[in-house]
């Protein structure tokens, strides 16, 4: 085997953070993403469908 190719040791894993939101914080970022969702359906609608492949 190539020594120049050498497999690196597993990382370590990070303790995880997590975050608190207000419920005003968490309806805001919830209503975002609902409206996001719906322009990509509405975006989604007006595309040809996709060409099947062989």
């Amino acid at each position: 085997m190539d020594p120049q190719f050498k497999k690196n040791p597993p990382r370590k894993k990070e303790p995880v953070r997590g975050v608190s939101l207000t419920p005003e914080a968490k309806k805001a970022y919830e209503d975002m993403i609902r409206e996001k969702d719906e322009r990509a359906k509405s975006y989604e609608t007006h595309l040809a469908p996709p060409i099947p492949r062989k």
